[in-house]
């Protein structure tokens, strides 16, 4: 065993003093409070994959480290000699951060000596730190103390192959410190190294040995491989990933394959300026006021706010209202039977339709999108659109079918020929009437006045996660405003295949609420507002690491 490193020679690794690497734990194993109630969540979750984000200063880090040790003290077997034996594996993208940033935030809980550890480490190699721990484990019956061996090893990814850095490596778990700084084949394949500690021969003939990656990360651009696999649960994206969405068009932001379970649980903290924020002992509501008026506004969305920053050729149309915590269901949005189904068409060769409801609230609960992209005529357009009807919807009462105006102009009529919007309410056999307005303002602001609060915690627009994966994507990132070569942006948005659902979506809306209602509304609401972040209660208040 390599000799133990100096807190002087520790300290001119982390590039800081002798004095600050703690001489003594800053945070208490024993009685130590989460952040809030995600970051709770996130710590009591056992994976396969747990993954949180939020805005700096939110907790994250220490609660990734906190979970870390929960869940080698907690949830790690006895060994057939009364030891529970522990090895983990902490990465991070360069070995620079690693010393200044990640081993100074784990010195807080684990000083260099801590109870007689070992650490040992070096310029630009890995570090290690072996602790001598102990939890309490019901053994024959009865509650005893058990010692805990836990080995952790520190490595940099960097330009290593993840494969060549971990061939061989067995350990219980991982902790991924930034994990949106490497590449996206890292975290699974670092679950792929987990429950091969301890040997089985240390084991009881038939126990299971659990395993975990925590993964924390900044909010980064929206297409980031990480993002997307954080919202389709999965790093696996199956047949979505070769190019097939779920309405015969191209996959934006694929969900796991039909029948697949989750395998990554993602875990999102409330911006920094919500009621719900987290940490807000260690950083406070003026702190995060102050950098929403200084930095730049990529930055205020990522740093302050916790959302994924803006795609570079772009700013998304409702970034000041949308959330995706509040406006995508956690799950298929049920339909309710009685209420009148209503929907928004947009015409051309990349039609699209969106399914809605409106509960007695006032709560428009979008519910499916058939957006085919590209080169769609009207009788495959038509041919993806009964099945709903006939099937899902069924027996709903017809409510308002609204279309885009230009889809019923420009047939010859003296001729008998039909529009484009005429044909397919033919076809559909039900009536499809013209929006109320082309207005490109009116029908945004139609959409912003729905994202709006109907009472503290109810969203006036709900979106089904697995019926409209288009229109959710349109609202993170791809329907925009297109960004000038001078920074700034232009008026319209982006003519895309998110464009098509989004205004599907507000002929909807402008079809149920009208133009003058729409005006009316903005006017009583000055500017709409920016919803609330909601967050889930915390599951236990209980949170001695040792118990």
């Amino acid at each position: 065993m390599s000799k133990s490193l100096t807190r002087s020679q520790i300290a001119d690794l982390c590039g800081c003093k002798e004095g600050d690497i703690p001489a003594t734990p800053l945070f208490s194993l024993t009685d130590y409070t989460p952040s809030g109630p995600v970051c709770a969540a996130y710590i009591r979750s056992l994976g396969p994959i747990d993954a949180i984000t939020g805005p700096a200063g939110s907790g994250k880090t220490v609660g990734s480290i906190f979970k870390v040790i929960r869940f080698a003290v907690g949830a790690m077997p006895v060994c057939t000699d009364g030891v529970v034996r522990v090895r983990g594996a902490v990465l991070r993208d360069n070995f620079r951060a690693l010393y200044r940033t990640t081993l100074r935030s784990w010195f807080e809980f684990f000083p260099p000596d801590y109870g007689g550890a070992h650490f040992t480490g070096g310029q630009d190699r890995p570090a290690q730190h072996i602790l001598k721990l102990s939890t309490v484990r019901m053994v024959d019956g009865a509650l005893r103390e058990v010692p805990v061996e836990l080995t952790v090893d520190f490595f940099a990814v960097g330009d290593i192959a993840i494969e060549e850095l971990l061939k061989g490596y067995e350990c219980s778990f991982f902790w991924v410190n930034e994990g949106d700084l490497l590449h996206e084949r890292v975290i699974p394949f670092a679950y792929s190294r987990t429950g091969r500690y301890p040997p089985r021969a240390r084991l009881s003939e038939g126990v299971k040995l659990p395993r975990v990656v925590a993964v924390d990360f900044n909010p980064p651009a929206p297409k980031h491989p990480l993002w997307l696999a954080c919202q389709r649960r999965s790093f696996n994206a199956g047949e979505e990933e070769a190019g097939m969405g779920h309405n015969g068009g191209p996959a934006l932001d694929p969900l796991p394959a039909e029948g697949a379970a989750a395998t990554l649980n993602f875990f999102h903290q409330p911006s920094g300026l919500s009621p719900d924020a987290e940490n807000r002992a260690g950083k406070t509501y003026a702190q995060y006021e102050e950098e929403g008026r200084t930095l730049p506004e990529e930055d205020v969305r990522r740093f302050v706010h916790g959302l994924p920053g803006y795609a570079r050729d772009g700013k998304p149309v409702y970034a000041r209202e949308y959330r995706s915590r509040i406006h995508v269901a956690p799950g298929p949005i049920p339909v309710i039977a009685g209420l009148p189904l209503h929907a928004g068409l947009d015409q051309g060769l990349t039609p699209a339709i969106l399914f809605f409801q409106e509960d007695t609230y006032g709560q428009l609960r979008v519910l499916q999108e058939v957006a085919p992209g590209h080169g769609t005529g009207i009788q495959r357009f038509v041919a993806l659109v009964l099945p709903w009807l006939h099937g899902r919807f069924k027996g709903l009462p017809l409510g308002t079918f609204s279309g885009d105006p230009a889809g019923f102009i420009g047939a010859d009529k003296l001729n008998g020929e039909l529009a484009w919007m005429e044909a397919v309410s033919v076809a559909l056999g039900l009536q499809i009437m013209p929006a109320p307005t082309q207005e490109p303002g009116i029908r945004q602001e139609a959409v912003k006045l729905a994202l709006r609060e109907i009472e503290p915690g109810k969203p006036g627009l709900i979106i089904d996660p697995e019926g409209c994966p288009i229109l959710i994507e349109g609202f993170e990132a791809e329907y925009k405003f297109p960004k000038r070569p001078d920074g700034t942006h232009g008026d319209g948005p982006v003519k895309n295949l998110a464009s098509n659902p989004h205004d599907a979506l507000q002929y909807g809306i402008l079809g149920v609420r009208g133009r003058q209602g729409v005006i009316q509304e903005a006017g009583r609401a000055g500017r709409p507002g920016r919803a609330h972040d909601f967050v889930p209660p915390p599951a236990s208040s209980d949170w001695n690491v040792f118990t």
